[in-house]
């Protein structure tokens, strides 16, 4: 026997082992076979199948950071919300005025909106003002100068102006 045959049979026996643990696989995995005749299409799936992964694990790891996020947060509004009714009964007793709970925020409101129009229309007063000194001194001016065009601005009269 020479060497060649002695390696024939040290392989037979790998070789027999590898191949039917092969074809164990084939019928074990009916896909092997397909992945083996396609291999770029397995590598698209591989690579879709990763992305979808990835996907799926970044949206676990969005619910538990926010569930962690309102778990830390849920004594805070716990107990703003229990303030908040244990407060209502003294807040809109039946002595006040109105029983109706925005009835106050919406006079607060009014009062404020009216607050803002009086300061507008002081501005407004102030402004008229000055646009009435500016005009008068340029028509001073105007006069100390003679000028042969005069301009349709300097013929208004803005005390007859109301606004």
């Amino acid at each position: 026997m020479g060497v060649q045959q002695w390696g024939i049979l040290a392989i037979n026996p790998v070789q027999h082992l590898l191949d039917n643990w092969l074809q164990g696989l084939g019928q074990d995995y009916p896909i092997l076979p397909w992945v083996m005749a396609h291999p770029l299409l397995a590598i698209i799936g591989i690579l879709v199948s990763l992305a979808l992964l990835q996907l799926l694990l970044g949206s676990i790891s969005n619910i538990i950071k926010h569930l962690f996020v309102s778990l830390i947060k849920s004594p805070y509004s716990l107990l703003r919300w229990l303030l908040g009714k244990t407060t209502i009964p003294f807040r809109f007793s039946p002595f006040s005025a109105s029983n109706h709970p925005d009835a106050g925020k919406t006079q607060d409101r009014i009062v404020v909106t009216l607050n803002r129009l009086e300061t507008c229309k002081r501005e407004q007063d102030q402004l008229l003002q000055e646009l009435k000194k500016l005009i008068s001194e340029r028509e001073h001016q105007k006069a100390a100068i003679p000028n042969p065009n005069p301009s349709p601005l300097a013929k208004t009269d803005l005390t007859k102006t109301s606004l």
